[in-house]
């Protein structure tokens, strides 16, 4: 199990457009992810399994995650550059941080991540995460975050970092430290498309293109608007039928693999074509390609047989949040 250092928490964080991922730890206690959206604070009357669900009284009086989608009547999301300014990505960072610790004064040095199109905006990101953060969860006590320090990196780097490191922070992948290594890194909004040569960004053969899951939700939105007519699911409904494979439709299951299929594969066409124009020879010089972020669940296998070759990380979903926390340990070190 991850030791702690002694002057408090380190964690990974990963606040994306579809879902916010938090590390502090090996084991499922010490993972978080829920959605990125905030609504109104309403609350179950009854439920039989009961519920923790994420309710703040201050900073803000607002839900976060999944109960916010299953209970408020009005919700927040976002997909702009400036959310990194908003309460709404704020209030996913505390609903992250809340999940990890009840602790009342907590010290936490933090390793998070920004899209490749607005990697210039890190600083304005530290400013905001590093000092006191007070906050109050409904059925808790006040909680106080210190962020003593803070690093921002590109958010696929993350992805390349956990598989290049242990969990204590030390390099043990000698193709992915001394080798060009390609990242595909479908998040929410954006695909992150990461040359990389020796740990070292080259900068001019990466982008980020404005494909991400929610552009498939949009598609597949269409699709059921217009064969399923009954129909009215949220956004993270759709990607959840989109992960199983059918939806339930006046008591019957339908079928959508065959429709799903066939939305999904010109968007992974697309992010092969964009990431072999961009990175220098294609990828044929690579030593490997990552393929990771919430998306590769959806789009992994695809874009990985278009390639011919790589590496679908385990458990995309968190690979950042996984890369940024082993960073961490590289950084500053564990207590004994």
């Amino acid at each position: 199990m991850t030791k702690l250092p002694e002057n408090g928490m380190l964690v990974g964080v990963d606040v994306g457009y579809a879902d916010t991922k938090a590390v502090r730890g090996t084991g499922s206690r010490h993972h978080v992810r829920f959605p990125s959206v905030v609504g109104t604070p309403q609350q179950s009357r009854f439920g039989f399994n009961g519920g923790d669900e994420i309710i703040f009284l201050r900073p803000d009086h607002v839900q976060v995650g999944a109960g916010a989608i299953e209970q408020s009547y009005t919700l927040e999301r976002r997909e702009d550059r400036d959310w990194i300014e908003s309460s709404l990505w704020m209030n996913c960072f505390y609903g992250a941080l809340t999940e990890l610790t009840p602790a009342i004064n907590m010290p936490v040095k933090v390793i998070t991540g920004l899209p490749l199109a607005y990697f210039d905006d890190k600083d304005r990101l530290k400013a905001r995460l590093l000092g006191e953060h007070p906050v109050e969860r409904l059925g808790r006590g006040p909680q106080v975050f210190h962020v003593l320090d803070c690093k921002v990196l590109p958010q696929p780097f993350g992805s390349l970092l956990y598989v290049a490191m242990d969990e204590n922070g030390v390099l043990v992948s000698e193709r992915h430290v001394n080798g060009k290594v390609g990242v595909v890194d479908v998040g929410g909004g954006t695909t992150n498309i990461l040359f990389v040569n020796e740990l070292s960004e080259r900068r001019k053969y990466s982008t980020s293109i404005s494909t991400g899951v929610w552009s498939i939700v949009r598609n597949m939105k269409d699709f059921l608007n217009k064969n399923y007519t009954d129909l009215n699911l949220s956004d993270h409904e759709i990607v959840q039928a989109i992960r199983d494979g059918y939806v339930a439709y006046f008591g019957k299951s339908e079928d959508l693999r065959e429709p799903i299929r066939e939305i999904l594969t010109p968007f992974a066409e697309s992010i092969v074509a964009t990431a072999n124009q961009w990175w220098e020879g294609g990828a044929a010089g690579l030593s490997d390609i990552i393929i990771t972020g919430g998306g590769a669940n959806l789009l992994g296998e695809t874009i990985k047989d278009a390639f011919g070759f790589g590496t679908i990380v385990n458990r995309p979903e968190y690979a950042n949040a996984e890369g940024f926390l082993r960073f961490a340990h590289h950084l500053w070190g564990h207590n004994a």
